[in-house]
Formats: structure tokens, C-alpha cells, sequence
């Protein structure tokens, strides 16, 4: 190879090597993924500026999130409860919003023993109330363009829940599938 040529094509490339194309089905799911990743990522931005249009400012998705279950799915449940009604299985992150909605006095806990049992303040009512109100004015016909029949929105519902249950199924499989093996450390990301 001439001078001129090293030159135009520049050093060898020390570079990792190309990873082999995914397989079709493989591809279909990552790009699926990535969609899911996205509208999760823009449903998390929607409820936190929802709520902030309808006058609550400075509470996160997840605070936001777990409000709501309260309110309406887990009215005088345990964090237990709460944890598995919103599939979160990091107590951890709903302790902390629970808190921070009891701060707010958006929440109550009730005591009973060594259990403790969250409930919705009136505040925390009122403040989902108001949510519900501008979603309904902000969102709703503008998903009714995209699924304008009832039946069409139960099928989108019934393709969520299955899979979510589908990724539940792996999760748990993920789990089994590294049982009695000896485990790296986890990552150290601080510096």
C-alpha cells in the first residue's frame, strides 16, 4: 500500500469490532422496547406537567404516580400493597414519594400495631381531582382521534396487560435463570 493510500484511509482501526447483525425477531422486539422506553419517558414528562398545569408544582412522577394509587386503586393499603397494585417491587421508591406526599399533606398513614395504612388527605382528593379535570380537558380527545371506539381502546388495554404480564414472566425466568451461578459484583458507577 502506497503512502498516498495509509494517508486517504487513515490507521488501522484498534476500535471494538462490529457486533453481528440482531436476528429479524430480535430487532422487532429491541425496536419495540425502545418505543416503550420513549412513551415511558413522555408519559412520566405528561403527568408531572399535567399536574403542575393543574396547580402542584415540584412533586415527580413517581410521587405523582403513587398519589394516584392511593386515591383510587389502594385507599387504606399497606405500602405492600401499594408497591404491588402500581408493580413496583423497589419499596424504596414508593416509601420515599409516600413520604413526600405525607410532607405535602397530600397523604395521611394511619398506624394499626406495626402496620401503617396510607390514605388520600381531602387536599390530596382535591389535587387529583383537579389532575383528572385537565387530563380530561388536555388529553382525552386527542387520544379519541387515534382510538375512536371503545372497542379499539379495550384491545389496546388487553395488548398492555398481556404484556406486561409477558415481562413479569421473563423477569422472574431472568432470575431463575442465574440461580446457584456465582454473580459479578455490581457495577461501581461513582467516581
Amino acid at each position: 500500500m502506497s503512502a498516498a493510500q495509509e494517508a486517504r484511509e487513515g490507521p488501522p482501526s484498534s476500535g471494538p469490532k462490529a457486533l453481528p447483525p440482531e436476528p429479524r425477531a430480535g430487532s422487532e422486539l429491541s425496536e419495540f422496547e425502545f418505543m416503550l422506553t420513549v412513551l415511558m419517558y413522555g408519559f412520566q414528562r405528561w403527568v408531572e406537567n399535567c399536574m403542575d398545569s393543574s396547580g402542584v408544582r415540584g412533586l415527580a412522577a413517581i410521587d405523582i404516580l403513587a398519589l394516584h394509587a392511593v386515591n383510587r386503586r389502594a385507599r387504606r393499603r399497606r405500602i405492600a400493597e401499594i408497591c404491588m397494585i402500581m408493580n413496583i417491587h423497589d419499596t424504596h421508591l414508593v416509601s420515599y414519594a409516600l413520604k413526600k406526599l405525607i410532607s405535602a399533606g397530600l397523604v395521611t398513614v394511619e398506624t394499626s400495631g406495626r402496620e401503617h395504612f396510607y390514605e388520600t388527605t381531602p387536599a390530596g382528593d382535591e389535587v387529583c381531582a383537579g389532575y383528572l379535570g385537565k387530563r380530561e380537558q388536555i388529553l382525552f380527545s386527542k387520544i379519541m382521534m387515534v382510538v375512536p371506539t371503545g372497542e379499539e381502546f379495550d384491545h389496546g388495554m388487553s395488548l398492555i396487560s398481556q404484556m406486561i404480564a409477558l415481562y413479569d414472566q421473563a423477569t422472574r425466568l431472568a432470575i431463575a435463570d442465574h440461580r446457584g451461578t456465582v454473580r459479578p459484583p455490581p457495577l461501581h458507577t461513582k467516581r
